[in-house]
């Protein structure tokens, strides 16, 4: 029971306090939204694809929140930028951007690009990850052979084990290979068996 208790002090201490975090976050949206209203009204109407993607995503890591909140962040900065560009940072003006649809447009195309980016991103980079393993574990297998024709057999016994993972991505790739082989053999053996049976005309034609 000690120790169990010991352990849950631990895991309670080793967790890092949120309070700091929102406290500062806290303080820095009061100081803007008292120094720059128009600028947090042109912000916090473009950001609302950022507040769907963070109720929709239930990734602890939250990936998609902040894939589309930086790309939305963007869209938004683009607007707020002709604001300042023009001098007139009046209501006047922060209503008149939020009028304009092409300004609407701008700030949720950039968080639809965000949602783009995460959706093809993940799969482009596992499909470079399973390739890279695979030349990784051939070049690890050509030289373990190399070893073994240049020393012998003997090389082998006090050799590390080969990684599970490195195991099963290899048997994986041969069951593949083994399975495509047995395809184009059952299609060849379909095609010899068809031109068999054929009449012996079609098969002067054929040939």
């Amino acid at each position: 029971m000690a120790k169990a208790g010991k352990k849950k002090k631990t895991t309670a201490k080793g967790k890092p306090s949120v309070w700091p975090r929102l406290t500062i976050a806290l303080v820095i949206t009061i100081a803007l939204v008292i120094l720059f209203p128009e600028t947090v009204v042109i912000f916090v109407a473009g950001m609302m694809p950022t507040l769907v993607a963070r109720v929709v995503d239930r990734a602890p890591q939250k990936y998609a929140t902040l894939t589309v909140g930086y790309m939305n962040i963007a869209g938004c900065f683009m607007v707020a930028l002709e604001m300042w560009i023009s001098g007139d940072s009046s209501w006047t003006k922060a209503m008149s951007l939020l009028g304009d649809p092409l300004n609407w447009f701008i700030m949720f195309a950039a968080a639809g690009a965000g949602w783009g980016l995460y959706f093809s991103i993940p799969p482009v980079v596992a499909s470079y990850m399973k390739v890279s393993s695979e030349a990784k574990l051939k070049t690890v297998i050509e030289r373990q052979q190399n070893l073994v024709k240049l020393w012998g057999k003997e090389v082998r016994e006090d050799a590390p084990e080969i990684p599970t993972e490195l195991v099963t991505a290899a048997e994986a790739v041969r069951r593949g290979d083994a399975l495509k082989e047995k395809q184009a053999q059952a299609k060849s053996g379909g095609q010899a068996e068809k031109a068999e049976n054929m009449p012996a005309e079609e098969q002067e034609k054929a040939g």
